[in-house]
């Protein structure tokens, strides 16, 4: 008997490779692109930081009695060196090695206020006691530095001038308030008026 089947067998169709999500790929490429983002910004940052120790203070020869890297002296405050750099920079006259560690920070803290605001040495001795550093260290620290405190007290009437209109005795008011003394606020007057 012959066979009525047919000699073929039903063919199945080649196997595929199952496909890929791609979602998933999307998810992938995302990822590494901000993994990599990602680390270069770190790398910039890292590479742009430095030791504060070696930046250079702010320039302020205009207004200290003394050019710190040079040892020239600067000429008398006017209005126009006064406003043309805010701060003054201060010097230490006694050596760190024989300071507590607290009377080293206060002193680097009050170095810090002068860098970027003006004040008499009492009004400098008062913020660092605000601070939460004893009076004693505060003015420890602050009889350690060479600030040049009629210049300090220019500075502030040049700023009391650039945000209100003073009269020569408010504004002499206001400085003696600021805890000037009267040398001071004679001499941080004239330059501010000129």
């Amino acid at each position: 008997m012959e066979n009525n089947t047919p000699n073929w067998a039903p063919q199945t169709p080649p196997a595929t490779p199952p496909q890929k999500n791609p979602y998933k790929t999307k998810y992938f490429i995302a990822l590494g692109a901000a993994i990599l983002l990602l680390l270069i910004v770190v790398i910039q940052a890292v590479a742009n930081t430095s030791d504060p120790q070696e930046t250079p203070a702010p320039s302020a020869t205009a207004l200290t009695s003394t050019n710190l890297q040079s040892g020239e002296t600067t000429p008398a405050a006017t209005k126009e060196n006064i406003s043309a750099a805010p701060t003054t920079t201060a010097k230490v006259t006694k050596p760190a090695a024989t300071e507590s560690a607290e009377t080293r920070n206060c002193r680097k803290k009050a170095e810090q206020y002068l860098k970027t605001l003006s004040f008499s040495k009492t009004g400098l001795v008062k913020q660092l006691v605000y601070e939460g550093y004893s009076k004693t260290i505060a003015q420890n620290a602050v009889d350690n530095l060479d600030v040049d405190w009629k210049k300090q007290c220019a500075l502030k009437a040049e700023q009391y001038l650039k945000t209100s209109a003073f009269s020569k005795a408010g504004l002499r008011t206001q400085l003696e308030y600021e805890g000037f003394t009267s040398s001071e606020i004679d001499y941080g007057i004239e330059a501010a008026y000129e």
